[in-house]
């Protein structure tokens, strides 16, 4: 049996798509901030290799920052049964928040690396296993998309990050171009600012 084409439009035609896309203005990919701070505690230890070191430079890591996530959210859910019969829908219990990865271009003085090296032997000690006081660890960021001029068109304040992994680094005979590493951080939640 055959099934009857539909005689139902479609409620925003191309043409609207065109209408909107031609007056609205878009956010480019490659248009973004992100302002780290590093940890109080973790600052007054010494300085990282080149360049004068990182630890009072938080602007070196925004400037050699590559690649951004703007956090997500996870929702924690459990099927619940509703009446007599084995119909089950899902119930949310809470909120988590995603990871959030960073791609870093890295120096030769490998500046950016050993901040992140040395920010995460301060949360735990890989010798010892000595772990920190949570006040000591953690650090806000921001992550700011922005338009053609620089203005900032939204704004994501991520509060109390540690990061968890560098990724492996890659070296290769067959590779060319710039060495990059990729952090990921997790965090206690976020909130969006603009």
């Amino acid at each position: 049996m055959a099934l009857n084409p539909s005689t139902e439009k479609s409620l925003f035609g191309f043409e609207n798509f065109l209408t909107d896309i031609r007056t609205t203005r878009l956010p480019r990919t490659e248009r973004f901030e992100v302002s780290f701070n590093i940890p109080a505690t973790l600052r007054g230890q010494g300085r990282a290799a080149g360049s004068g070191g990182l630890f009072g430079l938080s602007s070196k890591l925004s400037i050699m920052c590559e690649e951004a996530q703007i956090p997500g959210f996870v929702t924690n859910t459990v099927p619940i049964k509703i009446g007599p019969w084995t119909e089950y829908r899902t119930q949310n219990l809470d909120f988590l928040t995603s990871d959030v990865v960073f791609t870093f271009i890295i120096d030769e003085t490998w500046g950016v690396r050993t901040l992140f090296e040395r920010w995460i032997q301060h949360c735990v000690d890989p010798k010892s296993k000595e772990v920190k006081f949570h006040d000591d660890m953690y650090s806000d960021l921001e992550i700011k998309s922005l338009s053609d001029n620089d203005i900032v068109l939204a704004k994501w304040k991520v509060y109390e990050a540690i990061p968890k992994l560098i990724s492996l680094t890659p070296l290769a005979w067959g590779n060319i171009g710039f060495m990059r590493m990729s952090v990921a951080m997790s965090a206690k939640y976020w909130e969006r600012k603009i």
